[in-house]
């Protein structure tokens, strides 16, 4: 599988090689692909402002199951090409998707990206009260999306029907993935700049608080969740510790899909038949109706 991944990862590793040096100062050159343009070559766009940065929601004329999407980019990077394609699939399989072009550190920290986070979910919710929100975080999106859920429970707040973990970070003082990259051979994620980046975003907050580390979070109560992740990637025990916390606290049910040699953030990255497939089953995931038995506990 890794093979046929091979051109994929030279390519990101010369990315990382360029960018990754430098991050977070130079995250700003880096092109935003979640544009009205880009969006309205597949759907009907509407734009939405949510203190001077943009909700893109693409309408269905039936629509009920709506993902809403928290891109990665270690929270510095903008949304990239395949964050559309991912929303185009979902968008073809009969789902209105939406994706906030949240505030980046290090212009923003974590409290305002959060903040603006729940501002733009309690948008969508009051937009289309009739519509099963699904939430979708990839990579550093993964951990905005469990800090959304930390704020929903707080403010007693309307939580989404499912949420879906793509290669998650969860942990911000990367105390795990420090260690296996002694003994791993990750070719998209650099743990100098991922430690630069998450200093940026943490802001005056510390790198342990449940907030900027999701996996040290009182996660009880979030509802119900599928996490997707390789068994080659920096952030796997992470994501193994986080799901073994989520079915140990009360109202809440994580599922864990593992992969085998597959790159960080696969389906995001590569346009392979192994990535279309993930994206079809996060779809089929949430197509699938929750019910008390089988989700929560």
């Amino acid at each position: 599988m890794l093979d046929n991944l091979l051109p994929h990862a030279l390519r990101w590793m010369r990315f990382n090689q360029r960018t990754f040096q430098s991050l977070p100062n130079n995250s700003s050159t880096i092109r935003n692909a979640l544009t009205h343009d880009q969006l309205s070559k597949f759907a009907p766009t509407q734009e939405r402002d949510i203190d001077g940065h943009t909700l893109y929601t693409c309408e269905q004329s039936a629509q009920y199951q709506h993902i809403f999407l928290l891109h990665g980019g270690a929270y510095v990077i903008p949304a990239l090409a395949g964050h559309i394609r991912m929303l185009k699939s979902w968008y073809q399989l009969g789902f209105c998707v939406s994706a906030f072009d949240y505030p980046l550190a290090p212009n923003a920290t974590a409290d305002e990206t959060i903040n603006a986070t729940l501002k733009a979910y309690q948008t969508l919710i009051e937009a289309y009260p009739n519509d099963r929100i699904l939430v979708v975080g990839d990579s550093a999106g993964g951990g905005l999306a469990i800090s959304l859920l930390q704020k929903l429970r707080e403010n007693g707040l309307p939580m989404p029907a499912k949420t879906a973990l793509l290669s998650p970070w969860l942990d911000l003082e990367l105390h795990k993935a420090e260690e296996r990259q002694q003994h791993n051979s990750e070719v998209v994620l650099h743990l100098e700049g991922l430690r630069r980046c998450a200093e940026a975003y943490a802001g005056s907050r510390s790198l342990d608080d449940p907030l900027i580390s999701p996996v040290k979070a009182d996660l009880s109560n979030l509802g119900p969740m599928k996490l997707w992740v390789s068994d080659s990637e920096l952030f796997y025990e992470d994501c193994l510790t986080f799901v073994e916390r989520v079915e140990a606290a009360e109202g809440s049910r994580c599922r864990l899909k593992v992969e085998s040699g597959l790159l960080h953030d696969w389906p995001m990255i590569a346009n392979t038949s192994k990535a279309r497939s993930t994206i079809r089953s996060v779809a089929r995931y949430f197509f699938k109706m929750a019910n008390s038995a089988s989700e929560l506990k």
